[in-house]
């Protein structure tokens, strides 16, 4: 059965009430056995969400004298993108390595001109390597 009061008993349990009201409540509720058994269903429901854990004492000591260092906020940040920055580390030199290793195809075929005398043995010859060897107006080949 549907109470006028039923809106407030829950409010009423948590202590959220004026005196006035909190008053008028009590009493209906003594009054009443569906609002009685709405605010027994509360208070059970009040009592097995309450959870009364208190941290270690260490561990507030500790977390305090870490919080008061001055460069502990530089310290989380730090270690938080420490793999990052070795990950990106890594990588660059995997870059510069690979770069390293391969030579370019011009220094190849220019090795390749300048010990044989000859502008290129293609055959095929492409017309940008062959504009790139040509000597300069005016010089000697």
């Amino acid at each position: 059965m549907l109470c006028r009061e039923d809106e407030k008993i829950s409010v009423w349990i948590d202590g959220e009430l004026s005196r006035e009201e909190a008053d008028e409540v009590a009493i209906h509720v003594e009054g009443c056995s569906s609002c009685r058994e709405l605010a027994a269903s509360f208070q059970s429901l009040r009592e097995g969400l309450r959870l009364d854990v208190e941290p270690d004492p260490g561990f507030v000591v500790r977390f305090r004298e870490r919080r008061d260092e001055p460069l502990w906020k530089w310290r989380r940040v730090g270690l938080r993108l420490l793999p990052f920055a070795v990950g990106a580390l890594v990588a660059a030199l995997i870059v510069v390595w690979a770069a390293a290793q391969r030579e370019p195809d011009l220094t190849v075929l220019e090795r390749e001109a300048i010990g044989n005398d000859t502008v290129f043995a293609l055959a095929t010859p492409e017309p940008v390597l062959l504009i790139a060897l040509e000597p300069f107006p005016g010089e000697v080949p």
